[in-house]
């Protein structure tokens, strides 16, 4: 704590105070303190990416986008990392959308896909969204074009879902 009050030192302290936080599990004040961090050195990929994890853990999707946003302009992220969690953020958002927010969460479910195809609760979120709206052709053709590179469980129980009760469909 007592690197706090010398500005050379105040940042290492405020890195080291985060990690200790995080591990004692006290996520609210790890914020507090990287929040801290990051004002006192903006250009720093670890204050960002930490604002980016500890906003994420906390679910305030808004506020880890703007710290990923800050990370992909600034070039501190490599492109395919920025995809996955750009399309991790909006999978998020559109399961945490309210049942009178359909046309949001299937539009955001959708940018989700597009950002990471490989990213198999994208397709997944998408997938329950078309089947929800009546589109259950396209879910099964979304569902059946992702699964030769994201052969996953949890596509696979949605397939089985989408057949329904007919044994020859189930099959497929």
């Amino acid at each position: 704590r007592a690197m706090l009050a010398q500005g050379e030192t105040e940042f290492l302290a405020l890195r080291g105070l985060v990690a200790q936080a995080m591990r004692a599990g006290d996520h609210a004040l790890a914020l507090e303190l990287a929040v801290r961090a990051h004002a006192s050195r903006p250009e720093s990929v670890w204050a960002e990416d930490a604002l980016f994890r500890l906003h994420s853990r906390r679910g305030d999707w808004v506020e880890a986008q703007a710290a990923l946003d800050r990370l992909v302009a600034r070039r501190q992220i490599d492109r395919a990392l920025a995809h996955k969690r750009r399309a991790a953020l909006l999978v998020e958002r559109s399961r945490g959308a309210s049942a009178d927010q359909r046309a949001e969460a299937l539009e955001q479910a959708r940018r989700a896909h597009d950002e990471d195809p490989a990213l198999a609760p994208a397709t997944a979120q998408l997938a329950r969204l078309l089947a929800a709206s009546g589109a259950k052709r396209k879910a099964e053709r979304l569902i059946l074009a992702a699964w030769g590179a994201v052969p996953h469980p949890e596509l696979a129980a949605i397939f089985a879902g989408l057949a329904g009760d007919d044994p020859l469909a189930r099959a497929r």
